[in-house]
């Protein structure tokens, strides 16, 4: 794990994704459960975030902390691609400390949420 090193997950939500996540958080506002015109809901801003969780999951990340911004609505069938980019790491005893910055564009590769987050991966997985 190096400075500089990058990380991407791609996703596209579907309507039973974004009806799973409401049933898991108690969210049914209605941006995500009436569609537009096009026959498409809003994804909730948490469920796009979620999105780096694979990257996090590949590398047996345990999150310190998250901040997100949100920029632009994502809808169902759009694809979303988040990148990951290692920014700081600092080896300690039993993990390495990463500070990482995400950036999450659409298919016209345009940012609909950056984010930086920090974290532990353990040197030994037993």
């Amino acid at each position: 794990m190096m400075v500089g090193d990058t990380f991407s997950a791609k996703r596209t939500f579907t309507r039973g994704d974004v009806l799973a996540f409401s049933n898991i958080t108690g969210d049914f506002g209605s941006l995500h459960t009436m569609p537009d015109q096009s026959g498409r809901v809003r994804v909730h801003s948490l469920l796009i975030a979620s999105i780096a969780t694979k990257v996090g999951g590949d590398l047996n990340f345990f999150s310190e902390t998250l901040d997100h911004t949100f920029l632009k609505p994502v809808y169902t069938g759009d694809d979303v691609t988040c990148k990951i980019t290692i920014t700081s790491v600092t080896s300690l005893d039993d993990s390495f400390h990463i500070d990482m910055t995400l950036v999450f564009k659409n298919a016209e590769r345009e940012t609909v949420a950056t984010g930086k987050g920090s974290g532990f991966i353990p040197k030994n997985i037993s």
